[in-house]
């Protein structure tokens, strides 16, 4: 990844989204490799997407503190669909149980 930064990229948009809405935003960060547990430590919600490799073996694990932890059901673009479909229905229940 060289000097690159998941986790400094994200703070630094939400940090956008932020200013340009003027509004609290909620993070999301999926991610299947160790490479993406600072972004996955930084979201308000992160998701771990079972990897194919072993490298990916134990990111629940180093993620076990965090306060909205979930893990896809599936590996792949179908466990990121699948992750998504349900925060997505969740945050839709959360706003009309609200409004």
């Amino acid at each position: 990844m060289g000097r690159t930064d998941k986790a400094d990229a994200m703070k630094q948009l939400m940090r956008a989204y932020r200013q340009s809405r003027g509004q609290a935003l909620r993070s999301i960060a999926l991610g299947d490799s160790p490479n993406d547990l600072g972004m996955l430590r930084a979201a308000d919600i992160a998701v771990v997407v079972p990897g194919r490799s072993e490298a990916s073996r134990g990111m629940s694990e180093a993620l076990c503190d965090h306060p909205c932890l979930i893990e896809a059901p599936l590996p792949g673009p179908a466990g990121w669909h699948a992750a998504m479909q349900a925060i997505l229905t969740n945050l839709d229940t959360e706003h009309q149980n609200v409004g």
